[in-house]
C-alpha cells in the first residue's frame, strides 16, 4: 500500500512545520505502508529510504529577497511597526495570493504529480497545511484521479492567529472562506492535532476529522543528561510578541527582588531563549533585574535542541492571546513532555494544552491574569526538600511517533475499505 504526502515543508527543511511528517513516516513505513513525498526543496540525505518528488519554489518571497538583498521578516505579518513598503506587499499578498504565496506553484506541481500518478498504484493523498494551497493541489488530484484524499490541517485556516489582522478586502476574505468549505466538505477525512481545532473545523464545514496530536520521536531523546540542580528555565523555538505577557515577567521580577526569597533561589536563577524572539524582546526585559540571568541564544538545529532541554529544570512555553488560541498545543510541547522535566505554561483559561498538562501531571499551567500563582509555584520548587525528579508518572508514550502510527494505519484502512 502507498500513500502519496504533499508537504511544502518536509526533511531538510528547518520550518517546525515539517517536524510533524519527518517523524510520522518513519514508523508508519513500519506497518507496511510506503511513502511517496512530493515537497518542494531538495532531499539529498534521505534519497533511497523512499520516493521522492520535487518542486521548484515559485513564491513572491524569492523576489522580495532579490530586491532587498534580505530574508522576508518572519513577524511581517504581525509586526505593527513594519515599515510601508512592507504594508504594501503584505496587502499585496493577502489580495492577490489566495490562500498563501504558495499558490504559484500550484499549476506545476499539478502537471508533475499528473506524471507519478499515472501509475495508478497510490491507495491515499495526504495533504498537509499550511500552507493551505498543499490542500488545492490534493483535492485536485483526488478528484482528476478517484484516490481517496486526507486534508492534514496542522493550523486552522481562517482562524489561524494572523488572519484577521490581514489587510483583506471583502472579496478576499469571501474567496479564503469558500475555497476553505470545500476543502473541508470534499476530502474524506480532516486531520488535525487537537479537540478544540477539530470543532472549529466542523463549524466551518469538515464531515469526518480526527485528532491526532503532534508528539515526539523517543529517539530524539534517548541521552543520558544529567538532572539540573539549579533553578534553571529555557524557551525554546519562536516567541513573537503575541506570546508575551508583561505580567509573567513582572511576577518573575517580584520573585527575583523580594527580600523573603531564599537566596539560593536568585543564585542558581537563570532563563535562556533559543530561537528567534520579536524586535524589541531584549529591550523591554532589561528594565526588570532578573534581567541579569537572563540570555537570548541564536537558533539551534532541532538534533541539537532536543538534547539541550533536559539541561533545563523548568521549561517554559506560552499561547497568544487570540481567537482559537485554545485549540493550540506547540509542537514543543510534546518534546518538552519527553525529556520528563516540568513544564511552566501560560494561557487562556480551559485550554487544550492546560488539560494535558493536568492530566498529564506534568507541570504548572497559569492562566492569563492568575500569573501571580507563580511565586507560589517557584517558592515550593524553590525548597531544599524538594529535589529535582523527572515526571515518571506521566503516560507520555502515547504521544510518541510510535503509537500515533497505530492511529495513523487504523484510519487509512478505514478510509481504503
Amino acid at each position: 500500500m502507498k500513500f502519496l504526502l504533499i508537504a511544502y515543508y518536509f526533511g531538510n527543511s528547518t520550518d517546525v512545520g515539517a517536524q510533524r511528517w519527518n517523524k510520522n513516516i518513519k514508523y508508519i513505513q513500519q506497518f507496511g505502508w510506503e511513502p511517496v513525498v512530493f515537497t518542494f526543496n531538495e532531499q539529498k540525505d534521505i534519497e533511497g529510504q523512499f520516493e521522492i518528488i520535487s518542486n521548484k519554489q515559485i513564491e513572491p518571497n524569492t523576489i522580495y529577497k532579490s530586491i532587498f538583498k534580505k530574508k522576508v521578516p518572519s513577524d511581517i505579518l504581525t509586526n505593527k511597526k513594519t515599515s510601508l513598503v512592507n504594508k504594501l506587499l503584505i496587502f499585496i499578498r493577502s489580495n492577490f495570493f489566495i490562500p498563501d504565496s504558495r499558490v504559484l506553484s500550484i499549476f506545476s506541481s499539478k502537471r508533475i504529480l499528473r506524471k507519478r500518478l499515472k501509475s495508478n498504484d497510490i491507495d491515499i493523498i495526504i495533504s498537509t497545511g499550511p500552507p493551505h494551497s498543499m490542500h488545492l493541489i490534493g483535492k485536485s488530484m483526488s478528484k482528476e484521479f478517484n484516490i481517496p484524499w486526507i486534508a492534514d490541517f496542522r493550523d486552522p485556516w481562517s482562524g489561524i492567529e494572523y488572519f484577521e489582522k490581514l489587510p483583506l478586502l471583502p472579496i478576499a476574505k469571501l474567496i479564503h472562506k469558500k475555497l476553505e468549505f470545500k476543502i473541508l466538505n470534499t476530502c474524506d477525512s480532516v486531520i488535525t492535532v487537537s479537540h478544540s481545532w477539530a470543532k472549529h473545523l466542523a463549524n466551518m464545514g469538515a464531515r469526518k476529522i480526527e485528532v491526532i496530536h503532534n508528539g515526539f520521536d523517543q529517539q530524539d531523546f534517548d541521552c543520558d543528561t544529567p538532572l539540573p540542580i539549579l533553578m534553571s528555565f529555557a524557551h525554546f523555538g519562536t516567541y513573537p510578541k503575541s506570546r508575551n505577557h508583561s505580567n509573567f515577567w513582572s511576577t518573575l521580577n517580584e520573585l527575583y527582588t523580594d527580600t523573603d526569597t531564599d537566596t539560593a533561589f536568585k543564585k542558581s536563577f537563570k532563563f535562556d531563549f533559543y530561537g528567534f524572539t520579536y524586535d524589541g524582546f531584549d529591550e523591554q526585559l532589561q528594565l526588570y533585574e532578573f534581567y541579569e540571568r537572563l540570555t537570548i541564544q541564536a537558533p539551534i538545529p532541532h538534533s541539537k535542541a532536543t538534547k539541550k532541554m533536559s539541561e533545563y529544570r523548568f521549561l517554559f512555553l506560552s499561547l497568544s492571546d487570540t481567537p482559537l488560541s485554545k485549540g493550540r498545543i506547540p509542537l514543543k510541547f510534546y518534546e518538552y513532555l519527553a525529556t520528563g522535566r516540568k513544564i511552566i505554561a501560560c494561557g487562556e483559561k480551559g485550554s487544550d494544552l492546560s488539560k494535558l498538562i493536568e492530566n498529564l501531571n506534568c507541570g504548572y499551567y497559569i492562566n492569563y491574569g492568575e500569573e501571580y500563582k507563580l511565586k507560589e509555584i517557584l517558592k515550593l520548587e524553590s525548597k531544599p526538600d524538594n529535589k529535582v525528579t523527572l515526571n515518571t508518572k506521566t503516560n507520555a508514550k502515547i504521544f510518541s511517533k510510535e503509537h500515533q502510527a497505530k492511529q495513523y494505519i487504523k484510519l487509512f484502512n478505514e478510509i481504503v475499505e
